[in-house]
């Protein structure tokens, strides 16, 4: 599987788990807990997909400007869904 499609399918994963999040647990979240959902989402999402994610999820705790990128990613495609699959129209 190359690259491109394991960051689609983390993210596709985040977005779940942010909708998760919304709906059990923070349905109106301030800005602290919405960006601490977010992350934790992503980096459960790539640990989830573990071991094929392991570079992502490793990249994810170790750089901080990629995790910044996913967080705006997940959180603009959560917050406004594209019809059809949108995160496959951004690779």
């Amino acid at each position: 599987m190359n690259q491109k499609t394991l960051i689609r399918m983390v993210l596709q994963d985040a977005i779940s788990n942010v909708h998760a999040n919304l709906v059990f647990g923070h349905a109106f979240p301030d800005a602290g807990v919405a960006f601490a959902s977010t992350r934790a989402a992503v980096v459960n999402a790539a640990m989830g997909r573990f071991p094929s994610a392991g570079t992502i999820h490793n990249c994810l705790l170790s750089d901080m400007e990629y995790l910044s990128n996913m967080i705006v990613i997940v959180s603009i495609l959560a917050l406004y869904p594209l019809k059809c699959d949108g995160i496959a129209n951004l690779f």
